[in-house]
């Protein structure tokens, strides 16, 4: 069913890419021919020159307003999930703690060896609709210092042979709602997440038939995200995904579908030079900005120089991060599941330069890749003349799914943390912090285990 839902895509791309079959050998066998991976070509984004007198970033000083921001991603959630269903099923299946059906009938007649769990189950198991419905709400109730919400995408199940334009269109109109109905007075700022793609992954560029056009997505999302995306970026996230927000003066955010970066996107392997324009956008954004004096902060899903992210995608941000590196305040991301964060060096080949700043990426909601339900809260630079909009700090908490599916079968969250300053010993948020943290924990065994519990 995977591969009938890639049928016309696969044929479209490959009808295109117009291989010799000593190509396509390559492309299958590294010893075959002059290989050929289309993953790591490059391109190069023009990036505007007169970059301003560097400004690297310092620690914010003490006793300024600050914003609380709640930052959630990756709910995943799995409208079949059913609770005392087989949650150990993942030497059959891609995903469980699902009713029997004929994808996983190969375990229809074995004793159940773990029961899925009231409120979730760690391990291969997406969240239940209810459980996200809970957790939202107790972070509502809790945290009413929360200034505004960040999501950065990803709302369906990892049942991907399942997907289809209208079940998506319904669970992003869904949980956009849901989200929304929990914060009501606040702003929420969306991104796209790869999993909104359908088939998975897939985002079509204006250059391929109508067909694969993304009307029906980027629509979708422009008419559901509506009350926080000013009129005059309609046009822009209709085309593309992405939009540009200003909270208040001084202050932007940039949501960016890097969707059109993403390795596993097939339509890229006919041209991955800035598909749909999306890296010149956010260039012209950022050089705006600059000249504007405002701050920008960047939401996305996939953080760049990961596996899922094209090499030549990467490296062109990592150069508008760079050439931006006054502008920016923050690279907001999330689609690992786990707490992540990328050091972005002046010679991104070089480890050994200057660290110019870090890309952060928040753990996810689900419990599928074996984690508690996670959110993350951080403490920014606030509104006031002359704010860096620095994050300062965060801090995380989860719904311990062992303690809630246990008797009385309370779902109450904990923190895991008050403070990454206080976790870590860092003096300060700062690129050379985590730096210096990195080539801490080549030798330093203890360090290590502490940043992988």
């Amino acid at each position: 069913m995977i591969g009938t839902n890639y049928e016309a895509e696969a044929v479209y791309v490959l009808s295109q890419i117009l291989l010799d079959p000593k190509d396509i050998c390559a492309l299958l066998l590294s010893d075959c021919g002059t290989f050929f991976d289309p993953l790591v070509a490059t391109w190069n984004q023009t990036i505007p020159p007169n970059k301003p007198p560097l400004n690297p970033k310092k620690p914010v000083q003490a006793g300024k307003p600050t914003l609380r921001v709640l930052h959630i991603s990756d709910p995943h959630i799995d409208m079949d999930y059913q609770i005392g269903s087989e949650a150990q099923c993942d030497e059959h299946f891609t995903l469980c703690c699902r009713p029997l059906n004929d994808t996983n009938e190969a375990i229809r007649d074995q004793p159940i060896k773990e029961p899925a769990g009231k409120w979730g189950t760690t391990g291969i198991c997406d969240a239940p609709y209810w459980m996200v419905d809970n957790l939202l709400q107790q972070i509502a109730q809790r945290h009413k210092d929360i200034d505004y919400v960040i999501v950065t995408g990803d709302f369906e199940s990892h049942a991907i042979w399942d997907y289809a334009r209208d079940t998506h269109q319904r669970m992003i109109r869904n949980v956009s709602q849901l989200i929304k109905s929990h914060f009501p007075d606040k702003q929420i700022y969306f991104a796209l997440g790869n999993h909104e793609g359908v088939p998975l992954d897939s985002f079509a560029p204006s250059f391929t038939p109508e067909e694969f056009h993304m009307d029906w997505l980027y629509g979708t999302v422009a008419d559901e995200w509506k009350p926080y995306i000013p009129a005059d970026q309609d046009k822009t996230i209709r085309f593309n995904g992405c939009y540009m927000v200003k909270p208040w003066p001084g202050f932007r955010i940039i949501s960016l579908n890097n969707g059109l970066g993403d390795s596993l996107n097939l339509f890229l392997f006919i041209n991955q030079t800035d598909p749909d324009g999306t890296m010149s956008w956010l260039s012209d954004q950022l050089l705006d900005a600059e000249k504007a004096g405002d701050k920008v902060h960047i939401v996305a899903h996939i953080p760049p120089g990961t596996a899922e992210a094209l090499e030549g995608w990467s490296l062109n941000y990592y150069k508008l991060a760079i050439r931006f590196e006054n502008t920016i305040a923050a690279h907001i991301m999330a689609h690992v599941h786990s707490e992540e964060f990328y050091v972005i060096y002046e010679d991104p080949e070089d480890f050994n330069s200057r660290p110019v700043d870090v890309v952060f990426s928040a753990p996810c909601m689900t419990p599928y890749s074996r984690y508690n339900p996670t959110y993350r809260i951080y403490t920014i630079d606030g509104k006031y003349d002359g704010s860096t909009y620095q994050v300062i700090d965060f801090e995380e908490w989860i719904m311990n799914l062992t303690v809630a599916n246990q008797p009385p079968y309370d779902p109450t969250v904990e923190q895991l943390y008050p403070s990454i300053l206080k976790e870590y010993g860092f003096t300060a948020n700062l690129p050379s912090e985590w730096s210096n943290m990195i080539n801490q924990m080549k030798t330093d065994d203890t360090l290590f285990n502490q940043y992988m519990r």
